[in-house]
């Protein structure tokens, strides 16, 4: 029979080999609270928004002050502070994502850390960003102009395409993501290099370039191509041609082409801060349902948390639901990025 001694040091043994073997995050304590967390933040509607569903209630809930830089991605500002970075979270898009993965600008999110992501849509995720809300990039068109709706991107450079055209100029994930479709659909696989654009070219100097009316540079100067040009035809996404048409009474409407959309994202990142586990934490505000409604409901923000529960009206503006997002196409991105500046020469070559 054991004595109470032999009896203690069992007991002392069983207890030294639980906290050993215990899950590392059982009662483990949060780590030390910042004064502050920084993050930019597109201006107008975008930040009003986060202001108000996300910035309050993390603030009155932990006591972080959470200060938001209008800007635009600040990439090369990143790159030069290094390991001290002045932004906490980065906001930007899938472009930027992925060129901020490759600098080592970011670093991988912790699923433990932000609950939230497993209710948010696949396409939405990758392994350091995810998308707070998105856009999809199609095409807007004039009903008056269009008894029928255009079907294809191929519209854009078609001799059967009434009135005039209004495209954006070459950018990180715009025109260069629609010509990327049409050099897929014309060689039969993803274009890697420059040569897979000259039939695009060809085909954007025959039908695009005599009823181009205006190439673009924001959203201001597009809405200016339907109000003073007169263009029965965009490139553009659906919640900026929802708020559009709600403002200026046009009969406008959006479609996504056949051959599939493009996801425009608003992509979270955590930079390398020292404050990782807390701007976590403002991330997983931003994918909770309640926020992600109010976005969704002042600008057409789509959500990218499937739980979320909008009214018909809004819903039939956005890519929402399953079904909707599976017309999405998953861009090539490492291919197209790369050789961007040639994309770009190819495409004014052929409409200038």
């Amino acid at each position: 029979m054991l004595d109470r001694r032999s009896l203690l040091k069992i007991s002392a043994a069983s207890a030294l080999a639980i906290a050993v073997f215990a899950p590392a995050t059982a009662g483990a304590a949060e780590p030390p609270k910042p004064a502050k967390l920084t993050m930019n933040v597109y201006a107008g509607p975008f930040e009003a928004n986060m202001r108000k569903s996300v910035i309050a209630p993390f603030e009155a809930d932990t006591g972080i002050k959470v200060e938001l830089v209008p800007s635009a991605p600040p990439l090369a500002k990143l790159q030069a502070q290094g390991a001290t970075p002045e932004l906490d979270i980065l906001i930007a898009g899938i472009v930027e994502n992925m060129i901020a993965s490759q600098q080592g600008l970011i670093v991988k999110l912790d699923p433990a850390n932000i609950p939230e992501l497993a209710d948010i849509y696949d396409i939405a995720k990758t392994p350091d960003g995810v998308a707070v809300n998105f856009s999809a990039l199609g095409l807007a068109y004039d009903k008056r102009q269009w008894p029928s709706p255009p079907t294809s991107w191929f519209d854009l450079a078609s001799d059967k395409t009434p009135g005039k055209i209004v495209v954006r100029q070459p950018d990180a994930q715009n025109t260069v993501a629609w010509m990327a479709i049409m050099a897929k659909e014309l060689n039969g696989a993803w274009p890697d290099k420059p040569e897979d654009y000259k039939k695009v070219g060809e085909v954007l100097a025959k039908n695009l370039k005599p009823r181009l009316a205006a190439i673009t540079t924001n959203t201001a100067t597009t809405r200016a191509g339907f109000t003073n040009a007169g263009a029965g035809l965009a490139v553009w996404t659906d919640s900026q041609v929802a708020a559009f048409a709600t403002e200026s009474k046009l009969p406008l409407e959006f479609v996504i082409p056949k051959e599939g959309g493009v996801m425009i994202a608003t992509t979270a990142m955590v930079t390398r801060t020292p404050n990782k586990y807390w701007a976590e934490k403002l991330i997983g505000y931003m994918l909770r349902p309640e926020a992600q409604k109010t976005f969704a409901l002042n600008g057409y923000y789509a959500p990218s948390n499937k739980t979320v529960v909008i009214p018909d009206d809004v819903a039939s503006k956005m890519v929402y639901g399953q079904a909707k997002i599976d017309t999405l196409l998953r861009m090539p991105w490492d291919k197209i990025t790369p050789i961007n500046q040639q994309i770009s020469e190819i495409f004014y070559e052929s409409v200038n």
